[in-house]
């Protein structure tokens, strides 16, 4: 399952919901979550401009809505995370 970011009431097109920089992540579906661009940027927003995390959203394949709080709620439930450098 791949994790987007957008800002609140963004349409995405699927051209932009392919970009790196907009892929947080995607989970294997064995507790395993593998970044990509995406969240170098939502860590960026959440370090240098926390008050801007109400303004964004995660979005996954399924088209289910998480606010950033939800999400990192989601993120730490995952046995390892990747983070691609």
């Amino acid at each position: 399952m791949r994790y987007y970011i957008k800002e609140k009431g963004e349409r995405l097109t699927q051209e932009q919901t392919a970009s790196d920089n907009r892929i947080v992540g995607e989970d294997n579906g064995l507790g395993t979550f593998y970044t990509h661009g995406g969240w170098t940027r939502f860590c960026n927003i959440a370090k240098k401009a926390p008050d801007l995390l109400e303004h964004i959203e995660i979005i996954n394949d399924k088209q289910e809505v998480f606010d950033a709080h939800e999400f990192l709620d989601k993120v730490t439930k995952f046995k390892r995370v990747y983070e691609q450098r």
